[in-house]
């Protein structure tokens, strides 16, 4: 729950917390606005900045970048290209595997209205691999599960970790 006066923590403290957990793979969402008219500089500064200390803190390997502002992700591959990116779709957004295959990523980080077992045939297809953005709903990670989803973001991981054990 939030509280007054809580601070976010920094991605070094987040690595650091979750550096001892073998096999955990973090997600980071590089958030910038993808409809922004502004020049790229701001998301390439961005991601030098993620990767920079994602590479500081030797974890680069064990990260995944997603975000909707592809020009950040293509700017991470560029200078990093060893870390994974999953390009994220909006809702009703008419982007899918093909576009994510040629922007270049890794994966596709897709909204629940466009989880169906075509899309993944469609990813994997590709060489893809596939997430879904925000599942909360119990009956609905147990559908995506059900088609075999590489991850499924949540605002609530007790959940998700319910059905998985």
């Amino acid at each position: 729950m939030p509280c007054d006066g809580e601070q976010m923590p920094s991605l070094a403290q987040v690595v650091a917390a979750v550096a001892p957990f073998r096999g955990f793979r973090l997600f980071v969402e590089l958030k910038s606005d993808p409809d922004e008219a502004l020049s790229s500089a701001r998301t390439e500064t961005l991601a030098e900045a993620v990767v920079g200390e994602l590479r500081a803190r030797n974890f680069v390997e064990r990260t995944i970048l997603v975000g909707f502002d592809w020009r950040g992700l293509a700017h991470a591959k560029r200078i990093a290209p060893e870390i994974i990116c999953w390009f994220t779709t909006k809702q009703r957004s008419r982007a899918g595997a093909e576009a994510v295959k040629a922007g270049g990523g890794e994966g596709w980080f897709c909204a629940a209205d466009r989880a169906t077992a075509d899309a993944v045939a469609a990813a994997r297809a590709r060489g893809l691999a596939f997430g879904v953005w925000t599942i909360n709903d119990i009956r609905d990670m147990r559908r995506l599960i059900g088609l075999g989803v590489d991850a499924i973001c949540t605002d609530r991981p007790d959940r998700l970790q319910m059905l998985l054990d």
